[in-house]
């Protein structure tokens, strides 16, 4: 009868009224974050980069396949596998321009080394504001290990070991973090061993430790 009626609808706009202040309250872009996992050591790009899926013209999820899918979804963390061989770049800088994107390994002994990249190239390059790279080596870069180009980026994490050995040998003008422009603000290097590797009694330096290059 009519009074039924009215009692469902009433139900119904209370229970939309509820799915509207969740939607309120919970981010849209935290909502859609993912975990890719690295398990291939390959340098490769991914096939269809903002489908969601990590994955190179041969089905596997390489570091650079991972970071081109996070940058079209915000608060993503990309996991390296631990026992992975190093990942050897040859294709230029991994660049970051999602904002809030974690790259961490699953061991401090994965190793992101840069000698094959082109002559004058990073291995890291952050766009995105608020990115985090943490428990990983990032090593013989043809510049700079990693270059800082926003604010709020973070390299290492209490409690782990980030390690930047061999950067930017062949430049005078590198360093392990080239911290530059805008990017002065708001910027963590924590629990970070900078030319040291191992059980921190071998050396292997970079060119310069970190480098902040002020705006005119």
């Amino acid at each position: 009868d009519a009074r039924k009626i009215e009692r469902v609808r009433c139900h119904m706009n209370r229970t939309t009224a509820c799915l509207i202040a969740l939607l309120t309250l919970f981010p849209v872009d935290r909502v859609y974050a993912t975990t890719p996992t690295v398990t291939s050591s390959a340098d490769s790009h991914d096939a269809n980069p903002g489908d969601g899926l990590c994955r190179d013209a041969d089905g596997f999820c390489t570091l650079r396949a991972a970071v081109e899918e996070a940058n079209f979804s915000p608060y993503d963390t990309v996991l390296i596998a631990g026992g992975l061989d190093p990942i050897f770049l040859h294709l230029g800088a991994i660049v970051l321009t999602g904002a809030h994107i974690s790259i961490a390994g699953m061991e401090s002994t994965v190793i992101i080394d840069g000698r094959f990249n082109p002559e004058g190239t990073d291995n890291f390059e952050i766009r995105g504001v608020g990115c985090h790279i943490w428990n990983c080596t990032i090593a013989h870069s043809r510049r700079h290990g990693v270059r800082i180009l926003a604010s709020n980026a973070m390299i290492g994490e209490p409690g782990t070991r980030t390690i930047l050995v061999g950067n930017g040998s062949t430049d005078s003008t590198s360093a392990a973090i080239s911290i530059e422009g805008v990017a002065q603000s708001g910027i963590s290097v924590r629990s970070v061993w900078i030319g040291l590797k191992g059980n921190g009694t071998v050396t292997d330096p970079n060119q310069t430790g970190i480098r902040v290059l002020r705006s005119s």
